[in-house]
């Protein structure tokens, strides 16, 4: 009976714990929160998903030679649907990686979100990086850039007393372009403080003045150049120039110098640099010209034009590809080794010897025959041995020596001779 009682207590155990081990493999009821917080992880990566791919752009460049003519384009989607008024941009840069080129590219006409530039290649062979940007809405903004002292530009100009102007002096202007040692550049503590509005892209520089005088009454006619660079930790790149002829004499007076056309992507971390070069061209020669600026009453400056973000800026994308740039048909043609086809001499006159070759390189199937000319000169006179070739006279030393050197050999010649008809 007894055991009996234990076998029913044991298999009753046994059942109990096989009930609670299918228990335990069964997911519980969650709770409100947990079901929440699973809604939420869940949508955040469907939102992820979604916005990663809801603003797409596909940049393209190719292999090129070095010197020719390319094409950077740029196809710009959002949730695939083309954009088509947006603004974009292209950097390239080399190996250093140093910015070498920018420029916009323009919206190709009934496309479907295509942007493109046709541009010079590179001159130097290489592997080249593509950075394009778009963005939109973009506006467009003017300000002033005043030269101010410690070499800096401004937006703001103060108002200042005439003991504040400040002056360079340039002497004894020759006819060489020459340039200022310093150049005036954009605070970068400017930009960062909001002073200075920062700005995407540089479209063009207007309104370019700079006032002038001299030591003389007399006017001298001498061109001015501002030359544009932008500036970024790599170094800087020239983007264009403003110039023209500004007539000074003793009265201190302001000259304008023509737009530039940049047409250059900016950021955060560039900053525009101005330097001034100049050169005399007529009038009173060789003058001591003094610039004037730092002051309300002599404002040298610039109007620079941009390009920015708009505030409700609602689309922005970037995308990068690679320029591969070869050796261009004229590094090639020179750096092939040329045939020699003919050699004709001829006398340019009395003293002067023209050696004309003609070679042939050859590129692929093609070939191109080229002349080379040398001038030699004759010291003792050039001959024409007959009417279309001719040398160089001999000197009378070496003709001498030459019918020495036949007199002996036909000495030796005789000698011999005689030598033999004896022994025989």
């Amino acid at each position: 009976m007894i055991r009996k009682i234990l076998l029913g207590i044991m298999v009753l155990l046994v059942l109990m714990m096989s009930i609670s081990l299918v228990s335990a493999q069964i997911d519980p009821t969650p709770t409100d929160s947990e079901m929440i917080s699973d809604i939420d992880k869940t949508t955040k990566d469907i939102l992820d998903v979604v916005e990663s791919n809801s603003m797409e752009i596909s940049t393209g460049a190719t292999e090129y030679y070095a010197g020719e003519n390319g094409t950077i384009f740029a196809k710009v989607t959002s949730m695939g649907v083309p954009i088509n008024d947006g603004f974009c941009d292209a950097l390239i840069f080399n190996s250093t990686p140093a910015q070498v080129d920018g420029f916009p590219l323009d919206y190709v006409n009934t496309s479907r979100g295509m942007y493109s530039h046709t541009f010079q290649v590179p001159s130097k062979s290489g592997l080249y990086m593509v950075d394009v940007e778009c963005f939109r809405p973009f506006n467009g903004t003017s300000d002033y850039r005043y030269f101010r002292k410690y070499n800096l530009t401004d937006k703001l100009l103060n108002t200042t007393t005439p003991d504040d102007n400040q002056s360079i002096t340039i002497n004894n202007i020759g006819t060489e372009l020459s340039c200022l040692d310093i150049r005036w550049t954009e605070n970068c503590q400017d930009k960062q403080d909001g002073i200075i509005s920062d700005y995407r892209y540089l479209n063009n520089i207007t309104d370019v003045y700079g006032w002038f005088s001299t030591g003389s009454p007399s006017a001298s006619n001498v061109e001015i150049i501002y030359k544009y660079y932008k500036v970024t930790c790599f170094g800087s790149i020239y983007i264009g120039l403003s110039s023209g002829i500004a007539s000074i004499n003793n009265v201190i007076s302001y000259a304008k110098l023509s737009d530039a056309g940049i047409e250059f992507p900016f950021d955060s971390t560039s900053l525009l640099q101005i330097e001034i070069c100049y050169r005399f061209k007529s009038g009173a020669p060789n003058p001591d010209i003094t610039f004037w600026y730092n002051s309300d009453y002599y404002n040298s400056s610039v109007i620079i034009n941009t390009i920015d973000y708009n505030e409700t800026l609602d689309f922005q994308v970037g995308g990068s590809s690679e320029l591969h740039v070869s050796q261009g048909i004229y590094e090639r043609f020179w750096l092939e080794e040329p045939d020699l086809i003919s050699n004709h001499d001829w006398c340019h006159d009395n003293t002067t010897l023209i050696k004309e070759i003609t070679k042939q390189k050859c590129l692929d199937s093609a070939c191109w025959d080229y002349l080379e000319y040398k001038n030699v000169t004759c010291p003792h006179g050039c001959v024409n041995t007959t009417a279309i070739s001719g040398e160089c006279r001999p000197s009378p030393v070496t003709g001498a020596l030459i019918i020495l050197g036949i007199i002996i050999i036909m000495a030796i010649i005789f000698g011999i001779s005689w030598w033999w008809s004896k022994r025989k």
